[in-house]
């Protein structure tokens, strides 16, 4: 990975005269399946937010430059094609084919024109991420706090990982496999979808500890008690949960442990718990025998209002529309598949 350390050149403006909603479809409309993302403009740059409760992708072969911007969810990027030359908070690099990258929630990044490069996104929503984590913390054998502050929250920069051979070859297969799942929302997609993540993220954690385990950090008590506040969550998320009882049990103040959540996992112990709610009513809509009052109060929320905006914020469209038009889509699949 080569470092540039000259003066980062102003960005060049080629969309400026274009509406939003244009810019967004040409960007992130113009791969495989089609994307679900919205945009806002917020001190020069685009804040896209991610209308899923679990992850999207995208392959880019960026048909023309990706803009200033940051998000509100993780992004995993893949490089299959390079050079790429990523603008980021700690700098520019240039990163090859086969490195892989992860770009935190808030941080503002962009890429500059290349047309010869192809890369792979994933778009991963939180509470998605940190499950995953979690799992392979419990039952992986894997040190997940310690790759957490290097590899997501850059306490050090960026770092790259670099993957060859048969990694490579391993990376591309998941990575394809894994966009066909996202861009067809198949029955039991979501499934399938957290098993090839899974996958991807030990070939990650494994190469990160041959790259950087030398140099990993200790498992702070900070670190201790959000994972562990995590699994909480994780485990109770149906019943009721409050940020002064998550505090209690830790022994902290609830400002204090505001802050903690925030700057470890990335976003407000409220924001998670409730992604973590959607993202598993989200499942629950498949089921035709829960009413979606019955899906709010299995999932913890006992103000069915207060669900209906939730799930809305995060799905684009209200839980009653989510579960006939994907409903409609089940049919006409059972329709295509049938002699």
């Amino acid at each position: 990975m080569r470092k540039f350390r000259h003066k980062v050149p102003k960005f060049p403006d080629l969309m400026g005269n274009l509406p939003m909603f244009l810019i967004l479809i040409i960007l992130y409309e113009k791969g495989e399946g089609g994307l679900k993302l919205t945009a806002q403009k917020s001190g020069g740059s685009q804040v896209l937010t991610l209308l899923s409760s679990r992850m999207q992708m995208e392959y880019n072969t960026m048909p023309i430059p990706v803009e200033k911007h940051s998000h509100d969810f993780l992004e995993l990027v893949f490089v299959v094609r390079g050079p790429l030359v990523h603008h980021h908070p700690y700098g520019v690099d240039q990163v090859e084919t086969g490195d892989v990258f992860l770009i935190n929630l808030e941080e503002i990044h962009w890429y500059e024109f290349s047309p010869n490069v192809a890369f792979y996104n994933f778009m991963i929503k939180p509470a998605m991420f940190y499950e995953i984590m979690q799992v392979l913390n419990n039952t992986g054998g894997f040190d997940t706090q310690a790759m957490l502050d290097s590899f997501v929250l850059h306490q050090t920069g960026i770092p790259v990982l670099h993957l060859e051979a048969h990694d490579f070859e391993f990376m591309r297969t998941m990575s394809k496999e894994l966009l066909n799942e996202c861009s067809h929302e198949n029955v039991g997609a979501s499934v399938i979808e957290q098993a090839l993540l899974s996958s991807i993220m030990v070939l990650l954690f494994r190469q990160w500890e041959r790259t950087f385990g030398e140099v990993r950090s200790a498992y702070s008590p900070r670190g201790k008690m959000v994972m562990q506040a995590v699994n909480y969550i994780q485990q109770n998320y149906s019943g009721h949960i409050s940020i002064d009882e998550l505090s209690a049990r830790f022994y902290v103040s609830p400002d204090y442990f505001r802050k903690a959540f925030k700057q470890i996992i990335g976003i407000s112990p409220l924001k998670y718990i409730n992604s973590l709610r959607i993202h598993y009513a989200t499942a629950l809509m498949y089921n035709p025998s829960l009413s979606i009052a019955d899906i709010a109060q299995q999932t913890g929320f006992n103000d069915l209002n207060n669900f209906t905006r939730i799930f809305t914020s995060i799905h684009g469209m209200a839980p009653s529309v989510y579960r006939k038009r994907h409903a409609q889509a089940q049919k006409q699949d059972e329709r295509q598949g049938a002699p």
